[in-house]
């Protein structure tokens, strides 16, 4: 599997929305603290597994702190915050997937604390 495209909007460090394409047989990519290079890697990990691993841990430490981190604050848009990948299967076919935040677990987990 290769990952071929990413698109965000609304989640982590991405407010608007934003294509990445990883087109090079090896992509770096960098930036100043707070330009979102660890919301880019918690972006894939969370279409892929549901969670991520800061997540997890967070919610050990203190679910009312980490409660509904997965969305940007600034957010304005009229769809739900996404995650979209794109990417080649072995068979070289393109596949995408992609998961959208819901608003009212977000909403109940806050109230759970």
């Amino acid at each position: 599997m290769r990952l071929k495209n990413l698109r965000v909007a609304g989640f982590r460090a991405f407010n608007e929305e934003q294509a990445i394409d990883f087109n090079g047989k090896l992509v770096i990519y960098g930036g100043p603290n707070g330009a979102g290079k660890s919301s880019v890697g918690e972006a894939v990990e969370w279409i892929l597994f549901g969670c991520t691993l800061r997540r997890v841990k967070g919610d050990e430490i203190s679910k009312r702190e980490f409660a509904g981190c997965y969305r940007n604050v600034h957010y304005k848009g009229t769809a739900q915050p996404f995650v979209e990948v794109i990417f080649l299967d072995p068979s070289g076919n393109e596949r995408t997937i992609r998961r959208e935040l819901q608003r009212w677990i977000e909403d109940l987990e806050i109230e759970r604390g």
